[in-house]
């Protein structure tokens, strides 16, 4: 017997494209050049510019990453990153810092949870994160560059 009817297919729907927050403080330096690398490797899921962060947020091209030519305002503030997202309606991010940073003030953390951003963190050199955890965003975390094994 056979049957007529419609066959549905689950097709997998493409991710889409992540926006990326990297650290552009002073002691990311190390990790730059091993992070535009992987970026542009990338670069099929990473819209250029990214954002460079330190205590603002501001555009950063692969040349000018590729030649340490980008603003830093020096310290690392994730709320600069938060009120960043919020306000861009980015749905969803990679953030990249060895810092430790502050805590997300309340108001802006309600107001980030409420947009719902997909957000991943990945936390090099032993930073302790406790925002990620603020926030309940995913954590990944990257060994200092010259451990042993790496």
């Amino acid at each position: 017997m056979w049957w007529h009817g419609v066959l549905h297919h689950a097709e997998r729907e493409p991710a889409g494209q992540v926006t990326v927050y990297l650290d552009v403080s002073g002691s990311m330096s190390p990790w730059l050049p091993v992070l535009l690398e992987a970026l542009t490797e990338s670069a099929a899921l990473v819209p250029w510019p990214l954002f460079g962060f330190s205590t603002e947020v501001h555009p950063v091209t692969r040349s000018e990453l590729a030649s340490s030519r980008f603003r830093s305002t020096g310290g690392t503030h994730i709320a600069s990153v938060a009120r960043h997202l919020a306000e861009s309606r980015v749905g969803r991010a990679v953030v990249i810092t060895d810092g430790d940073v502050q805590e997300i003030p309340s108001a802006l953390a309600d107001r980030l949870r409420r947009a719902k951003p997909r957000v991943r963190v990945g936390l090099l050199d032993g930073c302790s994160g406790s925002f990620c955890a603020q926030m309940e965003w995913p954590v990944a975390r990257v060994p200092a560059l010259d451990e042993p094994g790496r």
